[in-house]
């Protein structure tokens, strides 16, 4: 394989990092599961949704259920121990965000934010791509992400990492018809700082790199491609085969991997990376040819198999091994699975989405729902109506929409 040795300064900085998390793990707080179209509470029992009627839900993760239901936001942004961020455009300013802090017991309101001004209009109905939100009206792309990073330790604590984070990238189409594409406006980046206990809202420096999760190792210095092999490289806002391979977490455990394709063997192979103890590779499978589904935590694989009709698939968990150990068979999802997709104990959490119908100015609506698998079991639990993604009719030259900054 590629990565056949390890730097000693490689590994040295990778055993830091894990010695002081673990060191860290008695007294941090529970760290809230990353879900599809949807905000986990910190202790993963609830999620809160968007619903149509411009509110939010919570509903019990393992019946479904509705526990509480809020008109302070038209979407979930972000969750910790103690609150639910929801956030939705001002009613009578279109370009200001309303973000707001609810108890996750009962919805209760706890904090009204002070209003968030962004550069330009928001979508009162936006959609979930990877883990962000497109929020953008009109011919301009607004792209949001919300995290809170976890708090610090010792006399060197960053007071602000409690505060929820909001980072958003905008940019302007216009013009273009025939076979010239539309003008680029300029790209705007943009970050504030949210306290939960105030509600003051503090412009904070763009950090192009810095996302919710830590940054992954990098590959060895000794690491060179290996001769018929291509490498999948996964982030959780795209996926592609590439020659060289991007590193990723394994389900926030301190082993690193990525995912390499042997040919003519034809053998999908997991390579894990950990300090101070290398890994030996693992085999996912063997004798054909796939495009890894990962989970949005990096800790699960997804292999389908068959068209999009009658497909069939294989849930892997990264942490137990390769093929056969740690391996789930599950049957044809209905409705239909996609990407993304997350993990909590028995339950594997996804959204559908229907067929494209015509909507009002030659749009297009997209039916959406959250679905709940058992996938001990193979079968769906519940499923629960989200709202709709609608895609405004086509810009004559456009291309695609850039995606969530890295």
């Amino acid at each position: 394989m590629g990565a056949a040795r390890w730097a000693s300064g490689w590994i040295l900085g990778i055993a830091v990092a894990i010695a002081g998390g673990s060191a860290r793990a008695e007294s941090a707080p529970p760290v809230p599961p990353v879900l599809p179209g949807a905000v986990a509470d910190a202790n993963g029992g609830t999620a809160v949704v968007a619903q149509d009627g411009g509110e939010v839900a919570a509903i019990d993760l393992v019946i479904g259920r509705t526990k509480w239901r809020s008109t302070q936001g038209r979407w979930p942004l972000a969750s910790a121990q103690s609150w639910v961020a929801v956030a939705g455009p001002d009613a009578a300013d279109r370009r200001l965000l309303r973000v707001r802090f609810l108890r996750p017991a009962d919805g209760v309101l706890l904090v009204d934010a002070k209003p968030i001004r962004l550069p330009a209009a928001i979508n009162p109905n936006p959609w979930w791509e990877g883990e962000g939100l497109s929020v953008g009206a009109g011919g301009t792309t607004v792209q949001l992400m919300a995290w809170v990073p976890p708090p610090g330790r010792g006399p060197s604590r960053d007071p602000r990492a409690g505060r929820l984070r909001i980072r958003w990238r905008t940019q302007t189409f216009s013009g273009g018809g025939g076979m010239r594409p539309p003008d680029r406006g300029p790209l705007t980046v943009g970050l504030v700082l949210v306290d939960p206990v105030t509600g003051a809202v503090e412009s904070g420096a763009v950090e192009p790199a810095e996302t919710p999760e830590p940054a992954p190792p990098a590959l060895p210095p000794s690491w060179r491609a290996a001769r018929g092999t291509m490498y999948w490289s996964w982030t959780p806002w795209g996926s592609a085969w590439t020659d060289k391979p991007r590193v990723f977490w394994i389900g926030g455990s301190g082993v690193a991997g990525y995912f390499s394709y042997e040919s003519p063997a034809r053998r999908l192979v997991l390579n894990r990376l950990r300090a101070l103890e290398p890994l030996p590779p693992a085999e996912i499978a063997a004798g054909g040819e796939w495009a890894p589904q990962v989970s949005m935590d990096g800790r699960f694989v997804i292999l389908s198999k068959g068209n999009a009709g009658v497909e069939t698939f294989t849930l892997v968990d990264l942490l137990r091994g390769g093929a056969g150990d740690g391996t789930t068979r599950l049957p044809h999802l209905e409705p239909r699975f996609r990407s993304p997709f997350s993990v909590v104990g028995p339950l594997l959490f996804y959204v559908a989405e229907g067929e494209g119908a015509g909507a009002g100015g030659g749009g297009t609506t997209f039916p959406r729902s959250l679905v709940c698998v058992d996938w001990a079991k193979g079968n769906i639990r519940w499923t629960r109506a989200l709202p709709a993604r609608v895609l405004p009719p086509p810009m004559a030259g456009a291309g695609p929409s850039p995606g969530l900054p890295r």
